[in-house]
């Protein structure tokens, strides 16, 4: 259950964060995509505080979520040869 809730949360935080980037690269080669040109700025700051942000969660939860164990959580043994 915890897996779960943590990976929807994974991709909540990385489709705002690709969200945020697009319209930073919009705003940046297209200012008359915004109504009022004198706020481009202000926009585009809003959207880099929006990744910022998410790009902050992301990270932890990633540090939440469990990592994969090699060979299925079995440690292999090492086979010492003696010289």
């Amino acid at each position: 259950m915890m897996k779960q809730l943590l990976l929807s949360l994974q991709r909540l935080y990385e489709s705002k964060i690709l969200e945020a980037d697009h319209q930073i690269k919009l705003y940046g080669n297209a200012p008359l995509a915004i109504n009022d040109h004198s706020n481009v700025t202000s926009e585009i700051d809003k959207w880099i505080d929006i990744k910022a942000s998410n790009e902050g969660k992301l990270k932890q939860v990633l540090s939440y979520t469990p990592k994969p164990e090699e060979n299925s959580g079995k440690k292999s043994k090492e086979v010492k040869k003696d010289g």
